[in-house]
């Protein structure tokens, strides 16, 4: 690979990143995250100091041959040492290794965008569905220790009614993405919330943890981002329906 093929890989390789700051921004606005589009910027900026601004200033494959200079970030806007404002020289080999780099950097990053892609929430089917929903109580407390206690309530949402319509738009509201944990294929998890709402019906199962995790027909994902209480807000408002 001639140094001029791979400095143009390396703004090749800027530009998608930008590229893909610019879809997760337009995403997150989109569907009114703007924590998505906050955690967009900082990761693609991120990604681009470690494969792009790094390489170009302590690289020595990046350097240019006549005064020895690591060409640095500079030589994305142009084609020519910034320091000695010699072309960028095609006769000059960086080798094939850097190839696989940069193809295995961008299948890296389209693959983990294309994994976690976030995607709306399953709608309710048209047929009755079971809703329980178990909510945190006082505890009970007996010689000197506290036990956990828990409130159940039962419910049936049957198509057309009110209460069915207003919780299949509160679900239209909100999107879950594959996590980690979807990934490993993990059948349970920790740290539920005050409120957890459980809706199954003939081939509909969802289970709102009222924490950033929820069961989709039985595999775990991430209801919206890490931190933004999404989850918890959904599990509130499901429940605050059905009352």
């Amino acid at each position: 690979m001639s140094l001029r093929n791979h400095v143009v890989a390396v703004r090749a390789l800027a530009a998608g990143v930008l590229i893909w700051i610019a879809v997760q921004v337009g995403q997150g606005l989109w569907l009114g995250e703007w924590r998505y589009a906050l955690s967009g910027v900082v990761g693609g900026l991120l990604w681009l100091t470690l494969v792009v601004v790094l390489p170009l200033r302590s690289s020595i494959a990046l350097a240019c041959p006549s005064c020895g200079y690591s060409y640095g970030p500079r030589i994305l806007l142009k084609m020519a040492c910034p320091h000695c404002g010699e072309p960028v020289p095609t006769d000059v080999c960086t080798g094939r290794g850097m190839i696989a780099v940069l193809v295995l950097l961008a299948a890296l990053v389209v693959g983990k965008e294309a994994y976690t892609w976030p995607m709306a929430l399953p709608s309710l089917p048209q047929e009755e569905v079971s809703v329980t929903v178990q909510r945190n109580a006082y505890p009970l407390v007996e010689s000197y220790a506290a036990f956990p206690q828990t409130q159940m309530e039962h419910y049936v949402l049957k198509p057309g009614t009110p209460e069915a319509e207003e919780v299949a738009e509160i679900l239209s509201d909100y999107t879950y993405r594959r996590c980690w944990k979807t990934l490993r294929g993990d059948t349970a998890v920790s740290g539920l919330g005050e409120v957890q709402c459980y809706l199954s019906g003939t081939d509909f199962d969802l289970s709102l943890l009222g924490s950033r995790y929820a069961f989709i027909n039985g595999a775990v994902y991430q209801i919206g981002l890490a931190g933004d209480g999404a989850g918890a807000e959904l599990a509130a408002r499901v429940a605050q329906a059905l009352e």
